[in-house]
C-alpha cells in the first residue's frame, strides 16, 4: 500500500481523466462508508454528537432518513439531522 505523501504526489501528475476517476472511486467509498454507518443504528438508541457552537449533545434517535438520522436532544424540543458518521452510540451500562 502506498503512504499518503505517495498518493499526493501521484494525484499532481494525473491528467483530467485519470482525476475524474479517482474521485468517483472516494464517492463510492464515502457511499459506502455513510451506509455501514447509518446501518448501525436503530430507532430509540442513544447517541451523542459534537457542534462546534454547543459541544456535546446526546440524544434519542426518532427516525433513520436516507442520507441523516433524526435525533431528539435529551431534556430539551430541540431535533438534530445529523449523517451517521458523526454519532457516537451511547451504551446502557
Amino acid at each position: 500500500m502506498m503512504d499518503m505523501e505517495s498518493i499526493k504526489t501521484n494525484i499532481f501528475l494525473m491528467n483530467y481523466d485519470e482525476l475524474n476517476a479517482i474521485q468517483d472511486t472516494i464517492k463510492y467509498r464515502n457511499n459506502e462508508l455513510a451506509k455501514k454507518a447509518k446501518n448501525a443504528f436503530q430507532v430509540n438508541n442513544r447517541v451523542s454528537f459534537e457542534t462546534p457552537k454547543y459541544g456535546k449533545i446526546t440524544g434519542t434517535i426518532t427516525k433513520i432518513n436516507r442520507k441523516k438520522i433524526v435525533v431528539s436532544q435529551d431534556n430539551d424540543f430541540s431535533i438534530y439531522h445529523v449523517p451517521a458518521t458523526m454519532l457516537t452510540l451511547i451504551s446502557d451500562d
